[in-house]
């Protein structure tokens, strides 16, 4: 249960921490814009990001371990590039349930960086309705919480059909399709609301997308769990060596032994996420049937930890923990974010045991105190 980094996998997780470097970058304000200039992705994907995780015929890096190592540097350096979006989360979905010709043809331009993608998830709570005629459908409906659809140029939607879920491409410059930027908790992030008004739509030839869908969440959870632990270590990092420097009463602010203890506790529940991870990511490349179990354990450590890291980072900041001008924010409201919009740790426990084969009864479930489990994990 030991993921295993070649010296290909190791050689692109430091060329993209190179990428990630002078990040995080405090924005300005916390209006609504582009997080990442679209044409920073293009070298991004010449150094082999966007083939991370992809098959050999689109010549891609195939395996979920250089792509784990690549997320937890995103995550240290809460990296704006869609990583989590289209390379994970798109593409991983393309590569498992779209046929042939078709399934290459998306993926190359992705894959060269030609192209960005998002996933629209209609298909949760009947939020995008399919009308018109089987041969020219049209979407109708809003998302919210979608990653990077204002920059991508590949869309996709999932829309609930008489014959169950099917896949769709829309156009994003078509008159029946708006992507707006909204405001949002994560300043790293590019969030936006997707409406889709009698928008033109062309179904996707697809097999089992189902399952698909469930095994592209698993794996977009584990892909947060990374970035997670990594934000966890940076948070961790920057704390031990403010407390080092800072001096207070006349010595070292870490020499006291409530702050000491507080570092020494998030230490040791980071080793714990690390682990969850590890497994994570060899149950994606090696354990198909255990994946599900895997990426429940590690949203439900690594969300937790997020979230303990960032605020002990703010807390024993001290006053400049609060200021704009110190990213210890950002990691604080990445957490936050992660947690509303994906689901937190009593949603993941839930996802754990349904996997595990354990139903909860109504009675005896735990509520979450953001959203239901129902509204819960949006992407895919």
């Amino acid at each position: 249960m030991i993921r295993t980094l070649t010296d290909e996998d190791r050689m692109i997780a430091e060329v993209a921490g190179e990428l990630f470097e002078g990040h995080p970058r405090i924005p300005k304000d916390d209006e609504p814009r582009a997080r990442y200039d679209t044409a920073t992705w293009r070298p991004a994907a010449d150094v082999g990001l966007a083939s991370l995780g992809m098959p050999a015929e689109v010549d891609g890096i195939e395996g979920f371990a250089a792509l784990g190592e690549v997320l937890i540097g995103a995550g240290r350096a809460l990296s704006p590039l869609p990583i989590l979006g289209s390379v994970v989360t798109v593409q991983q979905l393309i590569a498992l349930a779209v046929r042939d010709e078709q399934r290459v043809g998306l993926l190359t331009d992705l894959v060269s960086g030609v192209s960005i993608g998002t996933l629209v998830a209609g298909h949760r709570g009947n939020a995008v309705r399919v009308e018109g005629p089987a041969d020219q459908p049209r979407l109708r409906g809003s998302v919210d919480a979608v990653l990077d659809a204002a920059s991508a140029d590949l869309v996709l939607v999932t829309a609930a059909g008489p014959a169950g879920v099917v896949l769709y491409r829309v156009e994003p410059r078509d008159a029946g399709f708006t992507a707006k930027r909204t405001r949002s908790v994560d300043l790293t992030r590019e969030y936006t609301r997707v409406e889709l008004d009698d928008c033109p739509a062309q179904p996707v030839s697809t097999e089992d997308l189902d399952a698909a869908l469930r095994r592209v969440e698993d794996l977009a959870t584990v892909a947060r769990a990374c970035e997670q632990l990594g934000a966890a270590r940076r948070c961790l990092e920057m704390t031990t060596q403010y407390v080092a420097e800072r001096i207070q009463f006349g010595r070292p602010l870490g020499s006291f032994q409530a702050v000491k203890h507080q570092c020494a506790d998030l230490a040791v529940a980071i080793d714990d996420a690390e682990s969850a991870v590890v497994h994570a990511v060899w149950a994606a490349d090696s354990s198909p049937e255990g994946l599900p179990l895997a990426a429940a354990m590690a949203g439900a450590v690594c969300s937790r930890v997020a979230y303990r890291a960032a605020d002990t980072a703010v807390h024993l900041h001290g006053g400049i923990g609060f200021t704009w001008e110190h990213p210890a924010h950002l990691y604080f409201r990445r957490a936050v974010t992660d947690t509303a919009v994906y689901g937190d740790e009593a949603h993941f426990q839930e996802r754990f045991l349904d996997a595990s084969g354990v139903r909860l009864q109504l009675d005896d479930a735990v509520p979450s105190p953001h959203r239901s489990s129902q509204e819960q994990g949006v992407t895919p």
